[in-house]
């Protein structure tokens, strides 16, 4: 019985390692005030500049996004300035870099104000999906930031030199728009950011799951 207790441990265990919460492509520095960070772009609002990174998820797994992690510092004296975080399709289909077609998912901005988020401090900023979003296995997808209203400007900051983004997804290169949204032109300005995803157990995995568990339940009776 310890043998197969064990045995069913170590497949739960290997089952639930497939699809827990990681890192799903991203570049974050470890310091974000790092002598090697810059302001590598300016964002502002809607209608002005917007950056973008495109990436391909894996194939034969879908993924659900937790959140995005961006390294950004407020420029304007209005602040707080307003980011806008979302997903976007791609024009790609074969995991080049293609543009930013379709706003598909608006992620949950943090609580922001004058003391977490000060005029030229570069710091870790993190949004949040507020609902569940699924990143189709195979397919390829921009991150864009730009400004959620008015004329405020802040930098989504970068390293000199750049850091490729590395994780499951397939890291596709950057866009940048300096006078409107979605941007088109080509950018070797590697923003910071990291994107965190879960991946979706298939069917088969969470019935191994459910199996585990009730062997795990189950107990030996007593030999009279």
């Amino acid at each position: 019985m310890m043998k197969q207790t064990l045995l069913v441990g170590l497949v739960a265990g290997l089952a639930f390692a497939n699809f827990a919460s990681a890192q799903f492509l991203g570049n974050l520095p470890s310091d974000p005030n790092a002598a090697t960070v810059f302001n590598g772009s300016s964002v502002s609002n809607v209608e002005a500049r917007s950056k973008a990174v495109g990436f391909t998820t894996p194939a034969g797994v879908p993924y659900e996004l937790e959140d995005v992690t961006l390294l950004l510092s407020d420029v304007t004296s209005l602040s707080p300035s307003i980011p806008h975080v979302a997903i976007w399709s791609s024009s790609s289909s074969d995991g080049t870099l293609g543009v930013p077609e379709t706003q598909l998912f608006v992620l949950d901005n943090p609580a922001l104000s004058p003391d977490n988020f000060p005029v030229g401090v570069s710091n870790f900023f993190t949004f949040t999906a507020g609902t569940p979003f699924e990143l189709l296995p195979d397919t390829s997808y921009f991150l864009l930031v730009n400004g959620a209203i008015g004329n405020q400007t802040f930098f989504w900051n970068a390293e000199n030199p750049a850091v490729t983004p590395t994780g499951p997804a397939t890291f596709d290169g950057y866009r940048f728009g300096i006078s409107a949204t979605p941007p088109t032109a080509d950018s070797s300005v590697f923003n910071s950011f990291a994107i965190n995803a879960t991946a979706i157990p298939e069917p088969a995995t969470l019935s191994t799951l459910a199996i585990g568990t009730l062997l795990l339940g189950r107990t030996r009776r007593p030999r009279h």
